[in-house]
This record gives C-alpha cells, structure tokens and sequence, in this order.
C-alpha cells in the first residue's frame, strides 16, 4: 500500500500543487485547510508522514506539530512556510538534528518536497511499513 500523507496548508493552491507532486511519485494525500481539521483527520487516519505549514488561518502549525507529537509521535512532519521570521528560523535550525523532521521554505520545488519526503519515510521506517500494510 502507498504511503499515505496529510497536508495541511489553508492556500487551496499549495495544497494541489502538493496533492499532484505526491501523486505523481504514486502517493496517496489527504488535505485539510486549517488546524481543527488537521486535528479531525489526525484522529481518524493514521499517516506515514504530515506536511504542516507554520501559518494557518486558525491555530498555528506548531500546536498542530504538537498535538501530532502527542497522539502520534513516530509520525514524521515536513514544516513548510513562507515565513522567514525569527520563529520559522529557530524552527529549521531544531529541525536539522533530527531524523523526524524537515524544513522546507516556499516556493518549493517538486524535487525539494519528494527528496524530503522518501528521505523522512525510510529514515522513520515508515516507508517498509506502508508497504507492507
């Protein structure tokens, strides 16, 4: 079975972009446009791996972040953001240490999201266990 990915953006855009690059690589997606749906989705699906925006229109991204880490704490996030504030640096510079954790600026690139995403999956074992499943 395909990995299964949530990304959660409130631009309805960033989130076809991103629908389309993971499906093209033959991922599956689920899309929520704000924090309280992430949270929703997060309790009634279990994901390989989240693509959380810093800035959404209701909660911010780290409450998100943490509620994830809480319920789900083996699931890997990518952090994307057109932020480039104090916050969003802090934020890549704890990301770096970690195998559970990425941080990519936007615009992103198609080859940026994917390498990202099959580097956190195998990093995580996640990507065996989807295909296993």
């Amino acid at each position: 079975m395909a990995p299964c990915v949530l990304i959660v953006d409130d631009e309805q855009v960033i989130l076809e972009v991103l629908v389309d690059m993971l499906s093209n690589k033959g991922y599956l997606s689920e899309t929520c446009v704000d924090g309280r749906s992430a949270f929703r989705a997060m309790n009634d699906l279990e994901f390989n791996l989240v693509i959380l925006d810093l800035n959404l229109s209701d909660v911010n991204g780290l409450e998100v972040a943490d509620y994830l880490e809480m319920h789900s704490p083996d699931t890997p996030i990518i952090f994307i953001t057109g932020d480039y504030s104090i916050e969003a640096k802090t934020l890549r510079e704890e990301c770096e240490g970690r195998i559970d954790r990425m941080f990519i600026n936007k615009p992103i690139m198609s080859t940026t999201l994917l390498d990202a995403v099959e580097k956190l999956l195998e990093a995580t074992g996640k990507l065996q266990q989807s295909e296993i499943a």
